[in-house]
């Protein structure tokens, strides 16, 4: 799930499996520096929401940002809960 705002482009996506109509994800705020993002990942979904899976886009037709390193990835969430995730990829990636 995209969670770009306003056909804004979001570098952080955070998906569910293939069946998102149950889940409802964000990235509500994300920090940058160089080469490196802090983003934080709600559950805004009634049900939990298992092994999100966590990608970081080059641009908003989906390629992804290689290599990139996550201090975590493929979280489980219950509904209301976050985790902040940290991202950092080597300069030249992007």
């Amino acid at each position: 799930m995209d969670a770009a705002a306003g056909g804004v482009h979001d570098p952080v996506v955070a998906q569910v499996g293939d069946d998102l109509r149950r889940h409802r994800l964000t990235t509500p705020r994300r920090r940058r520096r160089g080469a490196e993002l802090t983003a934080v990942i709600r559950n805004q979904g009634p049900v939990v929401a298992a092994m999100v899976r966590i990608s970081l886009l080059e641009d908003p037709h989906g390629r992804r940002v290689l290599p990139t390193l996550y201090s975590d990835n493929h979280l489980w969430l219950l509904p209301g809960e976050s985790r902040t995730v940290r991202l950092s990829w080597p300069t030249g990636a992007c």
